[in-house]
């Protein structure tokens, strides 16, 4: 069979027989090896059970997975020879030395697997009950009841077996010591037949397996990364639990009953209608009732068993929808089929529902299709729906909620889906016909000295040695591979197949044995092997044991560089071993992990370099979980170093590959992967790191490089981001990194990437090589020195570059000037030197990395120090213009205008005037920009202008047409943009002065109005003339006209609305004719003292008194003095005194208010009181209080005798 899935992020599957080297021709080669994948190296390959030959009429009846060993249960049937059962591994293959269950006639109707043991139990047509317990033989139940057994569950924990039979009743049984059933009860229900079952919830344990999982809050995003790996010290660790042995039991009739430990029964639900399931929560005291027409109840359970309603809907679904197929899909979620094309998704908990959809690149689904099947993985949060066409659909969730939902894989098989059911990792589907496994497998790939090998399916592989490429097909289902110079072994966990590579072209099998391999490697002529019993091995190429080495603790990891083996044990020891002699030794001392790497858990991987001296590791917590980091450890100085990616200002990371470099012992490079978030997801792994913005925004993966040397633990060399289009890193060959890339969605293409410092230098030799990396590795440290002598004898001006851009990473701009100086470039040194006056080092930095086209390490340089107006240039110079624009409005708005202006002419020189337009627009210059822009093209020109409405450019159009004499245009514009001045102006040029004086005249534009007056005036009509100055606020040239034409009354009004100086000249006009209004026009203008003389003048005592009753102590004294002095001729005292005591003349005011008996109040006497400091204060605030004494005024008297300080006055007053 072709069984083909369709993949999305996260798993991929391949067309066995799809990938043809015919396809790809003679081009095929290294740079271009073109496959069918998905988004990471994860696979799923269908297996066909393997029973035997079958015959034609037999159909498989049932398939059951055990929940914790790798067994599945397969039951067939066919009218020729009966049933049978058969025992299969998780690869579908018959179990050895077990032969399968069989009845002449009867066919099996159940089955069940105990939660924990290797015991299954088997129900028979025919009413016969067999238990197989992990060994050869099948064990009858003894029962005298004649009943067919129709359903059966185990307890949670297993302690109990729970049987629906046909005689209608519910049976209650145990597993003794001896691993046979034991009949305990059996209680029968007062209504119905029963249908259903639900074990009740068991007490709450601790689940120690389960830590891996709920280590980082129910995180599970970091172990996913991990696909080739689980934890193996968790899985010796069983989880401790409580069973429970009361259950729920529902009948046709609707009724629901509780059956307690005791087996005493009781009717707690009736009347809900047909029930056709029940399902109980996992983790809380909840029961949801499954009745007929999708009708869902959901109860809480109290301790009694009795039920109370929670909430109850009724999910639409297709009229022609038959069955129930109802799952729980994660904690307190609910996946229903409705009859369609999609999965209702419930969660009772919140009320929240939505809808799963399936969607497959090979064609649309059928308006007669539907999804007839569930299962659900809880282990790996997978969820598998079936469709009657034979489509079956696989999504995964990752959290709570829609978007927590993903098609991860879709294939369309020849017949209907009867079952699908998960096991511990597997998915099996029975089609009646046939079982198929579909098993996830981690996609294998191996680089290794120019030769480069892809699996491309389950049983074939693409292998690349340079320009030549030739498929190898093989006769196992592939789970990993190993690769030398000469030989490549492939295994599938059963059995090692081993092809010898040269030449090329005719590739053969050498060797091919039985093998439990977990992991292997190849030395020369021998084969490493982790067995899966635990064990190494050396192998001869045929299989034969050289060698078993024996280690410090069970070994979990085996990987080989060159002749050196790396291994590291279940208790945490690690050690490295020489292939090199007859038989492997100890390289190095035993190095324990848990004292040397703080909460140590586990190895996950580990690798030794080219010289054996320092090993690197991935490890796991000791909550089974992977750790953000990378270790090396120096062997020769027994030194544990590290480097973490879980830096507050950094996105959290986890390494899921490493390589050592084959000839440079000091060069490692990892694969760091941040986890995938969703925005939504309510599950988060710490509070400080996966809930930082920059997760979402950092690339998925980055290359991390790392130079490695006695006393200088870990430099981080360089950090490389990887494209969407990255798949995984399979070593390196410097200078390049060889990765996996997909080409298109659908295929990946082995490739090179080449590294940042050898930009250039694609082709350079070894001494080139070595050279770049002492100089890269000095310039590290600090030793200028040894620098320097790496590169003595360089003369090519591509190293010297690829060094300068070194120091831009190395942040040594004293080396970068040299390294320039070589190259030549003398406008980098130049820029450099211009670049010392920015205060910030990232700044100078970056204007180095802008000379040497280190664009995007400019970029994050002026990010980091802040420089927003130099990231705004950088943006504008590389035609990022997106980005400079963005950066302008919210960092760098004082350079905005200036953005837009400088976008508008990159626009502009790129033909988009429509889009210049815009940005001039914007940056408020398209007065100018715009009509310069489009001259050459007047239509786009007038268009943009009328569309605009911009007064200024209708008048500049207005003007322009003027200009060429089309006058009609010329008006239509200038009425549109309201210039009414030119409007006037171009009436008056054609006599039509009538016209222009009802423009004038009825907007009353001060502009038209002043042309108009003055053609007017021109034309001899003074009054018509003196009308539009007026309305044009042109008073000095109104108030002109009326002096020379003798208008004393136009001049009077037109005067008061003038301004001051405007007022002064009429005044002046005035003064013989009218001088009482030249009066008033003196003081409106504020010239008081020709107001006053010539009020004095004229004798204009109410002038006088106008213009001193706002005279303040701010003004001239003289002027004070001068009114006071004619109200005194005038005998207006109390005004004199007043207008003295303004002008601080304290002793003539106080004696003229004795004299004269000016009434003294409050007010007055404090104006008449001298300030403090006054030569004569006391004798003049004495005599003032005298004058008010003689005024009987005693309390003002007593108040200024007690200011002079006169107590005796004072006290005779009181």
């Amino acid at each position: 069979m072709n069984l083909a899935l369709t993949l999305d992020l996260g798993i991929f599957i391949l067309s066995i027989r799809s990938v043809l080297i015919s396809r790809y021709g003679a081009s095929l080669c290294f740079e271009k090896i073109l496959i069918t994948l998905g988004s990471i190296m994860t696979l799923y390959f269908d297996y066909r059970v393997k029973i035997g030959e079958a015959l034609p009429t037999a159909t498989f009846t049932n398939i059951e997975w055990h929940q914790q060993h790798p067994f599945l249960a397969v039951a067939l049937h066919s009218p020729e020879r009966g049933g049978a059962l058969y025992i299969c591994d998780d690869l579908g293959e018959r179990l050895k030395d077990i032969d399968p269950a069989t009845h002449p006639t009867a066919a099996v109707t159940s089955l069940a697997w105990h939660p924990h043991r290797r015991t299954l139990v088997i129900c028979w047509q025919n009413g016969e009950i067999r238990i197989w317990n992990g060994d050869s033989e099948y064990t009858l139940v003894q029962t005298t009841r004649q009943a067919v057994i129709l359903h059966a569950i185990w307890s949670t924990q297993g302690s109990k077996f729970i049987t629906i039979d046909s005689l209608d009743e519910v049976g209650v049984w145990r597993l003794d010591a001896r691993g046979q059933l034991v009949s305990l009860f059996y209680v029968k229900p007062a209504s119905g037949q029963p249908v259903a079952l639900a074990m009740r919830l068991a007490k709450a344990g601790l689940d120690i397996a389960g830590l891996a999982r709920k280590a980082v809050a129910g995180d599970e995003r970091a172990l996913d990364m991990f696909s080739a790996w689980r934890p193996k010290t968790a899985g010796r660790k069983t989880a401790v639990q409580t069973d429970s042995t009361s259950f729920y039991m529902a009948t046709n009739s609707g009724c629901v009953y509780y059956v307690n430990e005791g087996g005493t029964m009781k009717e707690v639900l009736r009347g809900k209608g047909v029930v056709q399931d029940l399902l109980y929560h996992d983790k809380e005291d909840y029961l949801l009732v499954v009745v007929e027409g999708l009708n869902l109840s959901y109860y809480s359970v109290d301790p009694t068993g009795n039920l109370q309603e929670v909430t109850t809907v009724k999910l639409s679904s297709s009229p022609t929808l038959t069955g129930c197929s109802v799952v729980w899909a994660g904690p307190g979620v609910l996946a229903c089929a409705v009859g369609d094309i999609t999965v209702r998704i419930w969660e009772p908990g919140t009320g929240d529902s939505y809808s799963l959809i399936f969607t497959r690149n090979d064609q649309q689904p059928t308006s007669r299709e539907s999804i007839s099947t569930l299962a659900f993985s809880k282990a790996k949060g997978l969820l598998c729906g079936s469709t009657n066409t034979g489509t079956v659909v696989i999504w995964k969730v990752n959290g709570k909620g829609y978007d927590a939902w993903t098609q991860v894989a879709s294939t369309k098989l020849k017949h209907t889906v009867e079952q699908a059911t998960w096991g511990i990792n597997h998915l099996a589907i029975n089609t009646v016909g046939t079982v198929y496994i579909l098993r996830e497998h981690q996609m294998s790939a191996m680089f290794h000295n120019k030769v480069l090998v892809i699996q491309t399916s389950a049983s074939q592989m693409l292998v690349s040695v340079g320009d030549e490429t030739v498929e190898l097909n093989t006769d196992l289902q592939v789970s990993g591979i190993a690769l030398n110079d000469e030989l490549v072994a492939a295994w599938s966990g059963k059995v090692v197949a081993v092809y010898h590579l040269v030449p090329l072209s005719s590739m053969n099998v050498i060797g091919s044995f039985t093998c439990e391999c977990i992991s292997a490697g190849i030395y020369e002529q021998s084969l490493v092997v982790l067995t899966s019993k635990g064990k190494i091995e050396v192998l001869t190429l045929q299989g034969t044991v050289k060698q078993s080495i024996e280690t410090d603790g069970q070994p979990i990891t085996l990987s080989l560089t060159g002749h050196f083996m790396t291994v590291s044990t279940i208790t945490g020891i690690l050690q490295v071993w020489d292939l090199s002699r007859r038989e492997a030794k100890p390289f190095s001392k035993l190095k324990d992990l848990i004292e040397a790497i703080d909460d140590f858990g586990e190895v996950i991987s580990a690798v030794c370099n080219s010289n054996g001296t320092k090993v690197a590791l991935t490890a796991a917590s000791s909550s089974l979980t992977p750790m953000p980091a990378i270790f090396v450890w120096s062997i020769d100085e027994d030194t544990m170093f590290s480097h973490y990616f879980n830096k507050p200002s950094d996105p959290l990371r986890f390494v899921v590959s490493m390589h050592w470099d084959t000839e440079e012992p000091r060069l490692l490079v990892c694969e760091a992967r941040r986890p995938n978030i969703q925005h939504n997801n309510n599950r988060r792994y710490s509070a400080t790191t996966l809930s930082r913005h920059a997760e979402f925004m950092a690339p998925m993966t980055i290359l991390v490089s790392f130079l490695s040397a006695p006393g200088e633990g870990m430099i981080l060399k360089d950090s490389m981001p990887m494209d969407d289009e990255f798949v995984s890193l399979l070593g390196i060959d410097l200078p390049h990194f060889i990765v996996i890339k997909k080409s298109t969605p659908q295929k990946i293409t082995g490739s090179r990437v080449l590294m940042k410092e050898f930009e250039g230098l694609e082709e350079c030799d070894s001494q080139t090589k070595s050279a770049v990396i002492n100089f890269s590795f000095s310039l590290s440290v600090g030793d200028l020195d040894q620098a320097f002598k790496a590169i003595r004898n360089i003369k090519s001006s591509a190293v010297w570059t690829s060094l300068a851009k070194m120091c831009v990473k190395g942040r040594r701009l004293d080396v970068a000037k040299i390294c320039l100086g070589h190259m030549g470039h003398t406008r980098g040194v130049a820029a450099l030197k211009a670049a010392e006056k920015e205060p910030e080092e990232d700044a100078r930095l970056a204007a180095l990395a802008l000379q040497l086209g280190m664009v995007n390490e400019a970029e994050q340089l002026y990010i980091k120090c802040g420089r927003n107006d130099l990231l705004n240039k950088l943006y504008q110079y590389s035609d990022q213009w997106d980005k400079a624009i963005d950066v302008a409005q919210k960092q760098d708005r004082i350079h905005l205008r200036n953005t837009y202006h400088n976008y508008g002419k990159y626009l502009e020189s790129s033909g988009d005037t429509e889009g210049a337009a815009h940005m001039y627009q914007r940056a408020e210059t398209h007065r100018h920009e715009v009509p310069r822009m489009l001259l050459g093209n007047l239509n786009a020109l007038e268009k943009y202008i009328t569309e605009s409405k911009d007064p200024f450019l209708l008048k500049w159009w207005a003007q322009f047409k003027e200009m060429k004499g089309d006058k009609t245009v010329a008006t239509k514009f200038y009425e549109e943009a309201n210039d009414y001045m030119s409007l006037v102006r171009m009436m008056c040029h054609s006599d039509d002065v009538e016209r222009a004086a009802q423009i004038a005249e009825s907007t009353g534009d001060p502009a038209a109005c002043y042309y108009l007056a003055g053609r007017y005036e021109a034309m001899g009509m003074l009054p018509t003339a003196v009308h539009f100055y007026t309305r044009a606020t042109a008073y000095t040239n109104a108030i002109r006209l009326c002096k020379e034409q003798g208008l004393e009354d136009q001049l009077w009004a037109l005067s008061l609305s003038a301004g001051a100086r405007e007022q002064a000249e009429a005044a002046k006009y005035l003064e013989s004719v009218s001088p009482d209004k030249a009066v008033l026009l003196y003081h409106k203008s504020g010239l008081f003292h020709k107001a006053l003389d010539l009020a004095f003048r004229y004798n204009q005592y109410d002038a006088v008194e106008l213009v001193a009753s706002e005279l303040t102590a701010e003004d001239d004294k003289e002027l004070l003095m001068k009114c006071a002095d004619y109200f005194i001729e005038q005998a207006h005292f109390e005004k004199a005194v007043h207008l003295l005591a303004i002008a601080k003349q304290y002793d003539p005011a106080i004696k003229i208010a004795w004299e004269h008996n000016v009434m003294l109040n409050d007010e007055l006497a404090e104006k008449l009181s001298p300030e403090e400091g006054h030569e004569n204060r006391n004798e003049l605030l004495e005599t003032l209080a005298d004058c008010a004494l003689a005024q009987a005024n005693y309390h003002l008297a007593t108040k200024k005798y007690t200011q002079a300080g006169n107590k005796v006055s004072t006290s005779i007053l009181v």
